[in-house]
């Protein structure tokens, strides 16, 4: 049976493009316009994924999520927002989402949706985890990049970009990916001035997220 899934947003032309978009995976498609119709509708389908804008006039996507879960819907929520700010993310996290997506659409839109209706829920404890280590997996994959470049492995250092580029995307840190993504096309490149001076911006971008993380949250045990 196919997978069913609801797409929330208050632009029809976005969801038009998404429907497009995933109907090629051949997906059970809904859509609704608003946070009120998102959430009727979600617990009339009982959709296994609803992708969720989350700055919407009226029910906003947090509040929308929050009353998914308060009604007991136990299906993934994705975030869908273009928005790249720690703050959101923990409040998406809060409100009852399981991942993010950040606006506007990448190539790659369709596999993550797919790997997100295979992964299934996360536990929020782990979610959570995701979101506040980060910034030391970033600075360890810095210095990793260093070293494996220092050494010619060239090899190390582009797996070390590719894992954390998935891991830092899944919970929305759209820069830190980026800046993992240059590590490994550089890697595969053999270009040391590019891999070095992308490592060097990781790490610092490591300690503003940290920073952040401790603005938004207050110090984390």
């Amino acid at each position: 049976m196919a997978a069913k899934i609801l797409i929330v947003d208050d632009q029809r032309d976005l969801r038009v493009m998404i429907i497009r978009l995933l109907r090629r995976g051949g997906y059970d498609l809904h859509e609704a316009e608003d946070g009120n119709d998102g959430l009727q509708k979600t617990l009339d389908l009982g959709p296994d994924l609803v992708l969720l804008d989350m700055h919407m006039p009226g029910m906003n996507g947090y509040e929308a999520a929050r009353s998914m879960r308060a009604n007991g819907y136990g299906g993934i929520i994705v975030a869908f927002t273009a928005s790249a700010r720690t703050s959101d993310s923990n409040n998406a996290i809060t409100a009852g989402c399981d991942y993010f997506l950040s606006k506007p659409i990448v190539g790659d839109f369709t596999r993550r949706i797919a790997k997100f209706l295979e992964e299934g829920r996360p536990p929020v404890k782990e979610l959570r985890t995701e979101v506040f280590s980060l910034p030391d997996v970033a600075e360890e994959t810095a210095r990793a990049v260093v070293t494996a470049t220092a050494a010619d492995d060239f090899g190390l250092a582009a797996a070390k970009g590719d894992a954390l580029s998935m891991r830092s995307r899944r919970v929305g840190e759209e820069e830190i990916s980026a800046l993992a993504e240059r590590i490994a096309a550089a890697a595969r490149a053999r270009d040391v001035g590019a891999l070095l001076e992308s490592a060097r911006r990781l790490a610092a971008e490591a300690d503003s997220l940290r920073r952040r993380n401790i603005e938004a949250n207050g110090r984390i045990p």
